[in-house]
């Protein structure tokens, strides 16, 4: 209901909100004010007390801009509410703020909630699992795979140690071993740290499709199999090597071949590749014959004929190529028929992400979309792939360069202060503070 002041009232109002001059019964139909009028009764005589003063504006508006200034200062500091998201307890974050301090001489990405952390060298920790809040469930105690100095030295691996120092969980489990490289035995917890699998292996690796891989014997002469989750053995250890299912099917290594067997262990796609790539993807696997890459599919039929001179796995339905050799060559995309969607034309590619790839041109990281279109400029030193919507970028060299994240736009949401920078992974992403061999890790929010 609006008063003659212009100050428009609920409907339900009896006063005015600004003038306090009495309203009209019926809606919409004010009274004359009668405020100022000495015969107007008080508005407060219903209660015997005298009729309240309002404010004057200039107070009003005071008081109004500290809540402002107040507002503003509180979410510079934790974040404004249109980018502040709540985390698996209901506590709100900033994007990029840390949720677990830096403090792990390694760390993983989280897998089922919980993620594997490693307390001291790479020789002699411990491995552990803590879950979001940082909390540390299943105490470290059991031992870490040594990571090979030539791979703490190759900066190509910076950050990546994590891949070969312990195992995440998968379908509700996790490998871990107990004791050395030399006489250690791997077996598997479940996510409570009891050992619902004897250690009894050389080696294991992660549950995929209700089995994992496993290895009877050392390196070299050891064979790999697999067991299903009460641990027995149900594709015998005969394989130089194997990986776990992906699609149905796993690639297995004989007489320095790679093929791909079912869950019964027949073999599907026979040894033929000349390298290993692991897993299938989209229903096709990477192969190389004669020196150039292409594609099997599912039956072990060539799907697309080897001819480039590499070729990664499809993702969203494209797979980068290389054409041509050594420095002359250029990276594109083809499509599930073979046929060149995206011309070459870039010095590196990346598989599709969210939409989009990361690609390298002139000693430059870049996105492009689907259609080949340039659609972040190519302005970073290095680039991972999109995940939960951000990418992981660096700003500078490998020693001294660092990593924050960027959004689909190319704007930089997280600003470049670590020394690595992972992919987000159930809402929190690894990052390290420090260089590789004496940096600690933490997660931050996404």
């Amino acid at each position: 209901m609006q008063c003659k002041c212009g100050f428009e009232n609920a409907a339900d109002a009896r006063f005015c909100g600004s003038c306090r001059a009495p309203l009209g019964e019926g809606p919409g139909s004010p009274v004359p004010n009668v405020a100022a009028s000495s015969t107007a009764p008080p508005v407060a005589a219903e209660s015997g007390r005298a009729p309240a003063r309002p404010l004057p504006r200039a107070t009003i508006a005071i008081v109004a801009a500290l809540v402002v200034v107040a507002a503003a200062g509180y979410w510079w500091m934790n974040g404004f509410p249109w980018g502040a998201k709540s985390d698996h307890r209901g506590i709100t974050h900033r994007t990029g703020a840390l949720a677990i301090a830096p403090q792990f001489d390694d760390a993983a990405p989280f897998s089922e909630g919980l993620a594997f952390v490693i307390i001291g060298d790479a020789r002699t920790g411990k491995v552990g699992y803590i879950d979001k809040s940082g909390t540390m469930v299943i105490a470290p105690r059991f031992d870490s795979g040594a990571v090979p100095p030539a791979l703490l030295a190759d900066r190509r691996f910076t950050g990546s140690t994590y891949v070969y120092r312990a195992k995440g969980f998968s379908e509700g489990l996790a490998a871990v071993r107990v004791g050395d490289d030399s006489t250690g035995r791997y077996g598997y917890i479940d996510g409570a740290g009891k050992m619902v699998i004897d250690p009894q292996f050389n080696y294991a690796m992660d549950f995929s499709g209700g089995l994992a891989v496993i290895r009877i014997g050392d390196e070299s002469t050891g064979r790999y199999g697999y067991i299903d989750r009460t641990g027995k053995v149900v594709i015998n250890p005969q394989f130089a090597f194997a990986h776990d299912f992906s699609e149905g099917l796993a690639e297995v290594m004989v007489a320095n071949r790679f093929g791909y067997i079912d869950r019964a262990g027949t073999m599907i796609v026979p040894p033929l590749s000349e390298v290993g790539n692991p897993r299938f993807f989209e229903g096709l696997a990477v192969m190389r014959l004669g020196g150039r890459w292409g594609y099997f599919d599912k039956i072990g039929k060539v799907a697309i004929n080897p001819q480039f001179a590499w070729a990664s796995e499809f993702s969203e339905g494209l797979a980068a190529v290389r054409v041509g050799d050594g420095n002359t060559g250029k990276w594109g995309y083809i499509d599930k028929a073979g046929q060149m969607i995206i011309s070459p034309q870039f010095d590196g590619a990346d598989s599709f992400s969210e939409g989009l790839a990361m690609v390298g041109i002139g000693g430059r990281a870049g996105y492009i979309d689907k259609a080949g279109k340039v659609v972040i400029n190519p302005q970073f030193d290095g680039a991972n792939g999109f995940s939960q919507g951000l990418a992981a970028v660096r700003i500078g060299d490998v020693s001294t360069g660092r990593y924050g994240y960027i959004d689909k736009t190319g704007r930089m949401i997280i600003t470049p202060t670590f020394d690595y920078a992972d992919k987000f992974s159930e809402g929190l992403a690894r990052v390290r503070i420090g260089d590789a061999n004496s940096g600690k890790w933490g997660y931050i929010y996404r």
